[in-house]
Formats: C-alpha cells, sequence, structure tokens
C-alpha cells in the first residue's frame, strides 16, 4: 500500500496530464471558475476605485483652482489694506494737522471768551450804577413834586428791620419809599428794570409794613423797563405799575 502512494504521488508529479486529470477528478475546475469570478470582481472594483481616483482627482483640481483664486484674492486684499493703511496714516497726519489747529483756536477761543466776560462785568457794572443813579434820581423827583410842589405831602424812607423774614425769608433791613398823603399810605418802590422777583417782593414788603403798622399800603412799582411776566404778577397781587412794559 505504502509503494502504491509512492508511485501516485510520484505520478502527479511527473505526469502533467495525469496531474490535471486528477485536479479534475477533485474539482479543479470550480477552483478555476472561483477564481475568475474572483479576478473579474477585483477588476470591477478595481475599476470602480480608478473612477473615484478620477473624481478625487478632479474634486482635487477643482479645489486647487479655487485656492489659487483664494490665494489671489488673499493677495489683493493685501494690496488694498496696504492702500488703506497708507491712507490711515495719511488721514492720521492730518488730524494732527486739525487737532493742532483746534488747539491754537480754542486758545483763541479761551481768549476771546475773557474778553466777553470782562466786557459783560464791565456793561453790568455800568448798568448797575446807571440803574442807582436812575432811582435815585426818580425818588428826588417824586421827593421834589409831592413835597415841594403839590405841597400834598410828604415823602419819606421807611427803613425797618425784619427780624422774622417775612421779605427776603431771613432777618434783614428793609428800605422803602413811603408816600403820605391824606391819611393814605403809599409803598414806591423804583427799579432799573423789574422783574416777577421785583413785584413779589413790593408785594412782601407791603404785608409787612401792615403787620409793623396796621395801615394796608397801595404798592406801586416803577421803571421804564418792566417784563411782561411781571405785570402779569402785578395784576393778581395788586401791585400798581408805572413805566413801560416789555414783551419779554
Amino acid at each position: 500500500m505504502k509503494a502504491l502512494k509512492q508511485a501516485f504521488l510520484k505520478a502527479i508529479e511527473e505526469d502533467s496530464e495525469f496531474r490535471y486529470a486528477i485536479a479534475g477528478a477533485i474539482g479543479l475546475g470550480e477552483v478555476l471558475e472561483e477564481l475568475r469570478r474572483l479576478r473579474e470582481d477585483f477588476s470591477k472594483r478595481f475599476e470602480a476605485l480608478e473612477r473615484k481616483m478620477l473624481e478625487h482627482d478632479k474634486r482635487f483640481e477643482e479645489m486647487n483652482r479655487r485656492f489659487e483664486a483664494l490665494e489671489r484674492k488673499m493677495i489683493e486684499y493685501d494690496k488694498r489694506f496696504e492702500t488703506l493703511e497708507r491712507k490711515l496714516l495719511e488721514h492720521d497726519k492730518r488730524f494732527e494737522v486739525i487737532e493742532k489747529q483746534l488747539l491754537e483756536h480754542g486758545s483763541a477761543i479761551k481768549e476771546l471768551v475773557s474778553a466777553v466776560t470782562k466786557l459783560a462785568s464791565q456793561i453790568t457794572s455800568l448798568g448797575n450804577r446807571y440803574g442807582v443813579f436812575t432811582e435815585e434820581a426818580l425818588r428826588d423827583a417824586m421827593k421834589y413834586v409831592v413835597e415841594d410842589l403839590l405841597k400834598s405831602g410828604r415823602v419819606v424812607r421807611w427803613i425797618y428791620y425784619d427780624s422774622s423774614g417775612v421779605v427776603y425769608g431771613r432777618p434783614s433791613v428793609v428800605e422803602v419809599d413811603l408816600v403820605i398823603r391824606d391819611g393814605e399810605h403809599v409803598l414806591v418802590e423804583f427799579k432799573a428794570s423789574a422783574d416777577r422777583g421785583d413785584v413779589a417782593e413790593l408785594y412782601r414788603i407791603g404785608q409787612l409794613y401792615e403787620r409793623v403798622k396796621g395801615v394796608k399800603p397801595r404798592l406801586v412799582l416803577v421803571s421804564p423797563a418792566i417784563r411782561r411776566r411781571a405785570r402779569e404778577l402785578a395784576k393778581e397781587l395788586g401791585v400798581e405799575l408805572r413805566g413801560v412794559v416789555s414783551e419779554v
């Protein structure tokens, strides 16, 4: 039996026809067919892979084109930024010049404001002096007319210490011109210009006078420049106005 096996193996090794016959007998045809199918399947897979590789190549080419376009845009943006940077530097220089000019103008404006303030102070001082002169002149004229010409009464300066603060809200000395004629007491106040505060002040002086003297006085405010709002308040409080009423 052993010799038979050795002879069989030797025949397979040395005789190709015998070998193929034995292979066919044991199903080599099926093996070869399976190998063929595998080869076809691999071929199809390689073809599909090749197509995918071609598609990927196309995609990579498209991506390369896009990157190239993006790179060109970036270069263009760099140029624009450089241009913008130069313009910003130019603007900075212009702003520095403008800032310097503004500082110079600011200094000139400060000097102008100082001069205007000084002038306004001088005008105010002059106006105050003029107001005092006007009030004194009117007071002297009234005293002359009432006492010397008409001889119908007397003009005095009523001075009283308002300890209760009726007029100014705190203890203070109150002064007002008083005309006494035929038993009638008239408080007269002269102002270079009259506003609501002047009307209210004379009204409170009248209240103080009535409290002290027991006599309700007439209240007369004389001014060459009376504000319209002062006239409205005077009408409410019963204060008589003599002078020119402005539209302001």
